[in-house]
């Protein structure tokens, strides 16, 4: 009955220990699985504190390199929209009044060909104007 007891209180603490172990040695894993959670959602400027040589310093570098790249790469990304979007905007906007002044204007001008390009002038800006709104967006979401 003694032998037994001893057994149990042995393998009770021996899973106690087990248990507090493991915590301790996959502690670095669930704060890295938090922080890819977080990149999922778009939140790009996390890091994981580096500690150690060892396998988790390793991916915790690796994972700290990825997020800074893919940190670059978006802003990259939302600089190109917002010039293009720029870019656009400047020349159609002269476009846009040097038409609307000749269709103001006394010169006789058929109506049937500026009509069109005003047209697709407008649906240019409209285009430009979401593409601005998308790159304003995304920016909030991130």
């Amino acid at each position: 009955m003694k032998a037994v007891t001893v057994t149990l209180f042995t393998a009770g603490i021996a899973l106690l220990i087990g248990y507090w172990l493991s915590g301790i040695m996959t502690r670095p894993l669930r704060r890295l699985i938090t922080e890819m959670d977080k990149v999922a959602d778009r939140q790009l400027d996390t890091a994981i504190p580096v500690q150690g040589p060892d396998e988790y310093g390793q991916v915790s570098r690796a994972f700290n390199k990825m997020t800074h790249q893919l940190r670059d790469s978006e802003n990259r990304r939302k600089r190109l929209v917002e010039d293009v979007a720029h870019e656009l905007r400047t020349p159609l906007s002269i476009v846009l009044t040097k038409l609307e002044l000749v269709q103001q204007s006394a010169v006789d001008v058929k109506p049937e060909t500026l009509l069109p390009l005003h047209d697709e002038v407008l649906r240019v800006i409209h285009l430009v104007d979401e593409l601005q709104f998308l790159t304003s967006a995304t920016a909030r979401v991130s």
